[in-house]
């Protein structure tokens, strides 16, 4: 299915963040005044929600964070990863961009991310952006999910009513389900992926980062589980005091809005 989306250049920022700056700042308090490496991880639209928040705090923190590549000369006292996705050996790509991190010398600071398994490293300070991540870091430092720091958006009206997104890969619960499916696949841009959020008055999705873009754009939302912890406990942990809504399955989330 090909809905009929909003316009992104319809869409309008608003004065006020999802969670205050001051929630972040563990985060980036300690690295003002430092030249600060930021190291990109592969991922999709999410992902690139995640570090366009990540360079605005830092900027409203006053601190100096570049975008460097790791196969270059470094010229910085510190790394950071980026946030998101999932610490670990499972994503072999992103696991391997940590360990050349590491063997750089400088100190590395994971930003906050979840985990699906331990992963072994001399870590300057490490993140976890909910509860359930612990298990498997008992060290790390509890913080929000970075895209959960960006501005909220003024949206048009929406076009639909109720949009059941959800994800095609392995960690989907899912597969087969009827939906519009995955919305990675439905956008190219930070903007795009809003203005697909803001298109419908509720969204229904297992896709974490297109839940708080529908919170973003002021939507009603419902988060889906996945194969693992993530979703459910995110919801847990920050999610469910900023409005999200949670059910097991997709019938269960449009039960809930039938009921309503």
């Amino acid at each position: 299915m090909n809905p009929v989306l909003i316009d992104s250049e319809c869409l309008q920022r608003q004065g006020t963040r999802l969670l205050p700056l001051t929630a972040f700042e563990e985060i980036f308090e300690p690295t003002r005044g430092k030249r600060i490496g930021y190291v990109r991880l592969p991922g999709n639209v999410g992902d690139l929600l995640i570090e366009e928040t990540t360079l605005d705090l830092a900027a409203a923190y006053g601190c100096c964070w570049q975008l460097v590549d790791l196969n270059n000369g470094l010229d910085c006292d510190e790394l950071v990863i980026a946030g998101g996705g999932n610490m670990g050996p499972l994503w072999r790509e992103c696991h391997a961009i940590r360990q050349q991190a590491l063997s750089t010398g400088l100190p590395v600071t994971i930003l906050p991310q979840s985990y699906i398994e331990p992963e072994i490293g001399d870590f300057h300070r490490l993140f976890i952006r909910e509860q359930a991540s612990r298990q498997h870091a008992p060290m790390a430092t509890l913080a929000p999910d970075l895209a959960l720091g960006a501005y909220r958006w003024c949206s048009p009206t929406p076009t639909h009513s109720v949009g059941v997104w959800l994800r095609g890969d392995r960690h989907g619960l899912f597969q087969g389900w009827p939906s519009y499916g995955d919305p990675i696949r439905q956008a190219r841009t930070v903007r795009e992926y809003l203005a697909l959020a803001a298109s419908f008055e509720h969204i229904i999705t297992d896709r974490l980062h297109m839940a708080i873009a529908s919170l973003l754009c002021g939507r009603e939302i419902t988060l889906l589980p996945l194969c693992y912890h993530k979703n459910q406990s995110m919801y847990e942990t920050w999610l469910c005091d900023l409005g999200c809504h949670w059910a097991t399955s997709p019938e269960e989330a449009l039960a809930q809005l039938h009921s309503q």
